[in-house]
């Protein structure tokens, strides 16, 4: 090959790269909530059973049917990455991959709708409208980033937050909320959020 037409090879290769390296990545997966609820049938184990609790801590574990997606999968991240200090669900968490979380999370989501505020039937706590521009007016959250807490237990609800207080579980916003609160003020919080409307429920047994 002569020298110019090799030149001309050469330069007309380099000029095609930056077109190659600059075309878009291919699309994430969507979630798929068929497939997510085929994997969490060991979630329903404690997710799904009424009143179940764990020993160490004693508490019953959160409800998580109807709960935003979004949420959802940040939620098992921090598990997975020790965020959450909880030994059986850094395990579960950790052998899952990213769009197995996504799968799972859209399952948990779609299990029932998030209905409306109600009055309920306990009084809010002055400080519990701090809570509201996150988690919803009544713990009923309208942003996909933020978990609803209407209907959960009242142990499980005092747990995260002593958890958030002391460092155990890691999220900056919750951490510098929850710094500031008594054992009586969160004690308060767990109960008011766990007698409002449900906006979380138990997920359903496979038959």
């Amino acid at each position: 090959m002569r020298p110019v037409r090799a030149c001309a090879t050469i330069l007309l290769a380099l000029t095609t790269l930056p077109a190659f390296a600059a075309s878009p990545a291919p699309a994430q997966a969507t979630a798929n909530a068929a497939k997510g609820r085929v994997m969490a049938t060991t979630c329903t184990f404690c997710h799904g059973i009424k009143d179940y609790t764990v020993p160490y801590p004693t508490m019953h574990v959160p409800l998580v049917g109807g709960q935003h997606a979004a949420y959802i999968v940040a939620a098992l991240k921090e598990y997975a990455k020790g965020d959450r200090d909880f030994p059986t669900m850094h395990a579960q968490a950790a052998s899952l991959t990213g769009q197995q979380i996504r799968d799972i999370a859209a399952w948990f989501a779609s299990v029932g709708p998030v209905p409306a505020p109600s009055n309920g039937n306990a009084k809010a706590p002055s400080f519990a409208t701090t809570c509201a521009s996150c988690h919803g007016a009544r713990g009923v959250s309208t942003s996909p980033k933020y978990p609803s807490l209407a209907g959960q237990k009242s142990d499980y609800l005092l747990r995260a937050l002593q958890e958030y207080k002391s460092g155990k579980r890691k999220n900056a916003i919750m951490n510098g909320m929850a710094s500031g609160l008594t054992l009586a003020q969160m004690k308060k919080l767990a109960n008011y959020f766990s007698r409002q409307t449900p906006a979380v429920k138990l997920l359903p047994l496979d038959k």
